[in-house]
């Protein structure tokens, strides 16, 4: 069981997600997928299009995989490092972690001269106003926001939308063990100094490069 601080840094107050009503566009509406089991990224078609399942665009109402749900088989973990995600279960390639939860904002963190929240994420899909938006997972959000960085991760970002919705989800791309940490990649703009020791890791990489020169 975790420590009561641990636990609270894992729940998530929706009421907290939009407090400012930001509104997307609209995506449209579309004809429910076909699957007759579950819905899988390679075979789905809302999955192939970014868009998440529900019970309105889904021949099985949104009971499946390529719904927004948090996945059972993992628990926060410490590391060296501070807090991570391991798996307490096999996860496969396609499923879905789960939501990368937070506080919706246009405060444009990349302005900034240096770096003020390590939990801001940019939306690609802009409001109806066009304004730039980011998700905000400082002071809430859920377990999901503790997965770390790796260059060789396991899993991946994905935006993915249903209608004026918008939502990021993380992705397994390749087979997760149980005990093994829950990795994600988290771009060309990681903000500190990589220490996921690959052999294809960013800082290593940049110092095999200055011993070039």
């Amino acid at each position: 069981m975790l420590p009561n601080p641990l636990a609270r840094a894992c729940g998530f107050d929706h009421d907290k997600q939009n407090p400012r009503g930001y509104r997307f566009p609209d995506s449209g509406r579309i004809d429910p997928c076909d699957c007759e089991r579950d819905c899988f990224r390679n075979t789905c078609l809302n999955a192939g299009c970014d868009v998440y399942c529900t019970k309105t665009n889904c021949s099985i109402r949104g009971r499946c995989s390529n719904s927004v749900y948090e996945c059972k088989g993992i628990e926060l973990m410490i590391t060296e490092f501070g807090l991570g995600v391991r798996a307490t279960s096999c996860i496969s390639v396609g499923s879905v972690m789960g939501e990368y939860l937070g506080t919706l904002t246009t405060h444009d963190y990349e302005k900034d001269e240096e770096t003020t929240n390590e939990y801001a994420m940019k939306l690609q899909t802009r409001s109806v106003t066009k304004e730039v938006v980011y998700i905000d997972a400082a002071e809430c959000g859920g377990m999901i926001r503790f997965i770390n960085h790796s260059c060789e991760a396991k899993c991946v970002f994905v935006e993915m939308r249903n209608r004026r919705q918008v939502k990021v989800l993380v992705l397994v791309k390749n087979p997760i063990m149980i005990g093994e940490e829950v990795t994600v990649g988290y771009g060309d703009d990681l903000w500190v100094s990589c220490t996921c020791g690959q052999r294809s890791c960013c800082s290593l990489v940049a110092l095999d490069q200055g011993s070039v020169q």
